[in-house]
């Protein structure tokens, strides 16, 4: 069985040839332009994709074998990639503290009220749960590509559909 390793997320589409940009973990960069193929999240089942190039243009961009278009990329936005841990040098993993990209944005709710930092994401089977502390009380807040209205990676938030009642349990 492959072994993998988080390294960061797929981030918005560049370009006009199907490259993406992409928020890589830092410890993770150099491996990430060294490797041969990437592993993306895709509805819970971890799919290999051949690199056909990686460049460093404000963060890491990638070009996929076989993604030609800005709306064949679309499916691969937004979502956690890995590497096979043989592709993984020893000093990152040892580096790596497993922090999530995602890990201290700030949350806002769809109406722009502030709610709370992330504190920590847990990834269950097909759901990415971000632990929350509000009105001293721990939360935790789904998070997917549906819920999420809009993402400021410079400013470190994250807005999202929050369910009514969900921040009162």
């Amino acid at each position: 069985m492959i072994e993998l390793v988080p390294i960061g997320h797929s981030a918005k589409s560049r370009g006009i040839d199907g490259s993406f940009k992409t928020r890589i973990v830092e410890e993770f960069r150099a491996d990430l332009l060294k490797a041969r193929a990437i592993f993306i999240n895709l509805d819970g089942s971890k799919v290999p994709f051949l690199i056909e190039s990686s460049s460093v243009q404000n963060g890491i961009i990638l070009k996929l074998d076989e993604i030609d278009t800005p709306e064949s990329v679309t499916a691969l936005l937004n979502k956690e990639l890995f590497l096979e841990i043989s592709e993984v040098s020893d000093a990152a993993l040892q580096d790596n503290t497993s922090q999530h990209p995602l890990t201290g944005f700030f949350i806002s709710d769809q109406n722009d009220k502030k709610i709370a930092p992330i504190e920590e994401l847990i990834e269950y089977p097909n759901q990415l749960l971000a632990k929350i502390n509000f009105n001293d009380k721990e939360l935790l807040l789904p998070i997917h590509e549906k819920l999420i209205i809009e993402m400021d990676e410079q400013n470190q938030t994250l807005k999202l559909e929050i369910a009514e009642g969900l921040l009162d349990l």
